[in-house]
């Protein structure tokens, strides 16, 4: 038996995200659930999100670095150099929100080779430029594995970044389950959901115009942040929706999923999106869904039999869903219930762990 057969193994898990987000909240739920033999430090330049991501497994240390914005902060990613020396991974995970997430602190970690590089992409999502095309290219051939969140989002990355086809694999995420005995929200007709930050891509100002187009009696309950708010709110009071839409904020140890259970639909009218957390607790909370067919939607549903899939960029198209949907109870309750089944059976934490220990084992060997 060698020495690392001996100790645990040594993992540092680095993320630049600013705020806490779908990829977030899965790689919280695989760190608090991997096993012990695996001895985790999560490294960043954001104290809230790395300590919030540590205190999901107690045995955790943290390493709070500098950011690198640009190709002239040398002494940031000199300390990023120093830190992965210190550190001394068996294994260097990162985590990546967006295209371009980590893209420096990636350079400097392959310029090094110190350590079993392993890249998880989130998201296909991100403003994109000749410089972060540039890195992926350098990086991506250089690293032990590269992953993304769903097949047709490892394909867009590769198109983005022109890789070589085949060279990002897949590995699907996983959700906890969620709970189902919430009471109804209040209300004397229909409430609809959605849950996403206050950005384009994420099309909450096209579920707004297809609310203007539903009758008056349906609402909507948002739940989210960012920097659109301000205009996201003013929209809906030029669409004429008043009180018929709510935008409501969670802090960060409120756990939206837990609240979907209560609402008669989940809507997602996203632009883009990798492989959305939200549908997958969506599909455990057995509500009926409508979703924009983007990313890997359909390798989560099954448009007629677990949701309904409507074209994006499309407020007609996803009004008529939604109030088809909500004209027909029987019918959201068929498709919850089969959205449910699946989703046990694909989207579990059990399962996303199990594909990360054999992921690590097998950059390890």
């Amino acid at each position: 038996m060698n020495d690392r057969d001996e100790r645990p193994v040594r993992v540092v898990v680095y993320t630049d995200a600013p705020y806490r987000g779908g990829a977030e909240m899965t790689l919280s739920q695989v760190l608090a659930n991997l096993p012990d033999r695996f001895e985790i430090t999560v490294a960043g330049p954001s104290p809230d999100v790395v300590e919030w991501l540590a205190a999901h497994r107690p045995s955790a240390s943290t390493e709070i670095l500098p950011a690198i914005s640009d190709r002239r902060d040398i002494g940031p990613m000199l300390a990023h150099a120093k830190a992965f020396k210190r550190m001394a991974p068996d294994i260097l995970h990162f985590n990546l929100g967006m295209m371009s997430s980590c893209q420096w602190a990636l350079f400097v970690a392959v310029l090094k080779g110190r350590a079993p590089t392993v890249v998880v992409e989130n998201s296909p999502v991100d403003t994109w430029s000749s410089t972060s095309t540039l890195l992926k290219r350098f990086t991506s051939p250089r690293v032990s594995a590269h992953v993304a969140v769903g097949e047709a989002t490892a394909r867009r990355i590769e198109e983005l970044a022109k890789l070589r086809r085949g060279s990002v694999g897949t590995l699907y995420h996983g959700v906890p389950d969620v709970r189902r005995d919430v009471p109804r929200v209040d209300g004397d007709g229909p409430v609809v959901l959605h849950i996403g930050r206050h950005q384009r891509v994420k099309g909450v100002d096209v579920l707004l115009e297809a609310m203007a187009l539903l009758p008056a009696e349906v609402r909507l309950v948002q739940i989210g942040d960012g920097e659109e708010r301000e205009r996201l709110i003013e929209l809906a009071a030029q669409l004429g929706l008043g009180d018929r839409v709510e935008f409501r904020q969670l802090s960060w140890d409120e756990r939206a999923a837990d609240l979907i259970a209560g609402f008669d639909l989940f809507v997602l009218p996203s632009r883009d999106e990798g492989l959305p957390v939200s549908i997958m607790e969506a599909m455990l909370a057995g509500v009926g869904i409508v979703a924009t067919d983007i990313g890997a939607i359909r390798e989560e549903l099954d448009d007629g039999v677990t949701g309904v899939i409507v074209p994006p960029e499309d407020p007609a198209a996803l009004a008529k869903a939604i109030g088809d949907l909500l004209s027909e109870p029987a019918r959201r309750e068929r498709l919850g219930a089969a959205a449910r089944k699946v989703a046990l059976e694909r989207f579990t934490v059990e399962a996303t762990v199990a594909r990360y220990v054999e992921l690590y084992e097998g950059v390890l060997r």
